[in-house]
């Protein structure tokens, strides 16, 4: 076997070991956040770690499929893009955005009550950006576009929940609207869990040629 087709084996090796991880990890993110909304006797404290663990958890996925990104077929310029978005999100999801809000949180500053705005507006582009470019790819259909999906019914649903609700008839769809976003994003989550698992399987045999 030539240098270069052993390269490329190691390459598609070390992409396809990322993906896995990726999937496994936001497997779990989903698991964790379908085991938050079930009823039981959790505690305040117990639900504040299991939701920091999902986010965070979440957010180590997106880096590690951000890195995994950077080698997936596709327009270098686009998959480049794709990568450093994901991995730009992962960041922020896990580490930024929480680090911010309970410094406000603590200190009562006044950005507290626009932060949420801004972690929507982030979240919004960087996902919209990391979606876009891997439906630019040349992963197979429908594949490449359920991350796109995903993210536009996940959207959606979260514009829903800002409607103002003025009767008590209204109030109360809007409390089972939100259980239905959750319901969303845990469905969601779970949809990219299984894109990651879909890249992760090796690709047809093809002959390349460097």
């Amino acid at each position: 076997m030539a240098a270069s087709e052993v390269t490329v084996s190691r390459e598609r090796n070390r992409e396809r070991m990322l993906w896995l991880i990726a999937g496994s990890i936001l497997a779990l993110s989903a698991a964790i956040q379908a085991f938050q909304r079930m009823p039981g006797a959790l505690d305040g404290g117990t639900m504040a770690a299991l939701g920091w663990t999902s986010v965070a958890a979440f957010g180590v996925a997106m880096v590690v499929a951000g890195l995994a990104l950077w080698s997936t077929p596709g327009p270098a310029p686009v998959m480049r893009a794709a990568s450093v978005s994901c991995v730009a999100l992962g960041v922020w999801a896990a580490a930024v955005a929480p680090l911010v809000l309970r410094a406000l949180a603590s200190e009562a500053a006044s950005g507290a009550d626009a932060l949420p705005y801004v972690d929507a507006i982030v979240r919004i582009v960087l996902c919209g950006i990391a979606t876009g470019c891997l439906a630019r790819s040349d992963v197979a259909a429908p594949w490449r576009y359920l991350p796109l999906i995903a993210f536009g019914v996940v959207v959606a649903a979260r514009l829903s929940t800002q409607i103002p609700a003025q009767s008590a008839d209204a109030q109360s769809a809007l409390l089972a609207l939100y259980s239905l976003v959750m319901l969303v994003e845990i469905v969601a989550t779970a949809t990219l869990a299984a894109v990651a698992f879909r890249l992760a399987r090796p690709r047809s045999r093809s002959t390349v040629v460097l």
